[in-house]
């Protein structure tokens, strides 16, 4: 379970735009925003599925509590931008007294400077000790 957690803590999820330049519509910006989780104390899937001590965990083996929810915006100057979002997953999480997120989804809108971030996910508690 250690090597896990660390595992998941090196994960870096990353969504790149190209989005039209208001001036010329042949024009495009590159922007690019990784949202990383560092410090995350629980395990994260973007699947409905989880990998724990006793091998897959599928929707059956969980029970959703409720949803993770996290924005912010992202204004880089150099055209990449780093969002953390380890406290607010392991905050939630805690609040919720769950013990992992699945089908975690990011929904990205660009302006003209400014990338807008939505992250959500649902929180989980595993019906076995097997996480």
């Amino acid at each position: 379970m250690t090597r896990h957690r660390k595992a998941l803590g090196g994960l870096v999820l990353a969504a790149v735009l190209a989005g039209a330049s208001a001036c010329s519509s042949f024009s495009m910006s590159m922007k690019t925003v990784a949202i990383s989780l560092p410090q995350a104390k629980y395990p994260v899937s973007m699947s409905p599925y989880l990998r724990g001590t006793l091998g897959v965990l599928e929707a059956k083996d969980y029970r959703v509590l409720g949803t993770y929810e996290y924005s912010a915006q992202s204004c880089p100057k150099e055209g990449a931008g780093d969002v953390d979002i380890s406290d607010s997953l392991n905050e939630q999480i805690q609040q919720a007294n769950g013990n992992a997120i699945v089908n975690l989804e990011m929904q990205v809108r660009s302006t003209s400077d400014c990338t807008d971030l939505i992250i959500r996910g649902d929180i989980v508690r595993a019906r076995t000790s097997a996480l």
